[in-house]
């Protein structure tokens, strides 16, 4: 009777020791690679932070940064755990659950995109102020 080899270990189980470096140079590969992803995962950081430029340029600069650190701070903490859920799948191999993870954020951002819009009407509204 011939042993059996262990099984193979795949490449998402040797990515967690790779390293940060390994990981970036992956990530900017992809994001090269595949421009319509990236562009729609770009795509509300780019909306916010032209709202927080209208912001700025409307009322104050402080008024504008705090708009756009608080909301790309919320957009962030979503990509991260997103991201995390989307590594957890792979080391369960849930190919699907894992795309799905990334490739949904465009749409689960929409609610604090809304959040954002108002945000942005209700500071907006009111007199300009001159600097």
């Amino acid at each position: 009777v011939v042993p059996r080899s262990p099984a193979p270990r795949f490449k998402a189980a040797s990515d967690a020791t790779e390293g940060v470096a390994y990981a970036i140079s992956q990530h900017v590969y992809y994001a090269a690679t595949q421009p319509i992803g990236t562009g729609m995962l770009l795509a509300p950081f780019l909306l916010v932070a032209w709202m927080a430029a209208s912001v700025a340029r409307r009322k104050t600069m402080r008024r504008g940064l705090v708009f756009l650190c608080a909301t790309c701070s919320v957009l962030a903490l979503m990509f991260f755990f997103a991201y995390q859920d989307s590594q957890r799948y792979m080391a369960q191999r849930m190919w699907t659950a894992a795309t799905l993870a990334i490739g949904l954020l465009a749409f689960k951002s929409v609610p604090v995109l809304i959040v954002a819009v108002v945000t942005f009407l209700i500071v907006r509204r009111g007199p300009r102020v001159e600097p």
